[in-house]
């Protein structure tokens, strides 16, 4: 959901998937990664368009995401088997 906090309220609704679990901006915006728990990938998102413009196949359970202040590594935690996943999001590709 993208909130307008001004206006406090809802602007837009972006179907993702099975179990969103977390968020993170890249950057400041509009840009955002998505943790899709249930289908075991990583969305970009942006806020502006209101769409997904990227999807990357993670392994199983990514749970967290943070991003660097410079928005070019993002980093996911994943449930089991309690692993990382670095993601490099200039060339939206997994790392390792």
């Amino acid at each position: 959901t993208v909130v307008d906090l001004t206006a406090r309220k809802a602007v837009a609704e972006i179907p993702v998937g099975d179990h969103p679990e977390g968020v993170s901006w890249v950057g400041d915006g509009p840009l955002a990664l998505v943790t899709v728990y249930g289908d075991d990938k990583v969305l970009l998102l942006d806020a502006d368009l209101g769409k997904v413009v990227h999807t990357l196949a993670v392994p199983d359970e990514p749970y967290g995401v943070v991003a660097t202040r410079d928005g070019k590594r993002a980093y996911v935690t994943h449930d089991y088997p309690g692993s990382v996943t670095e993601i490099d999001v200039p060339s939206r590709r997994v790392l390792r």
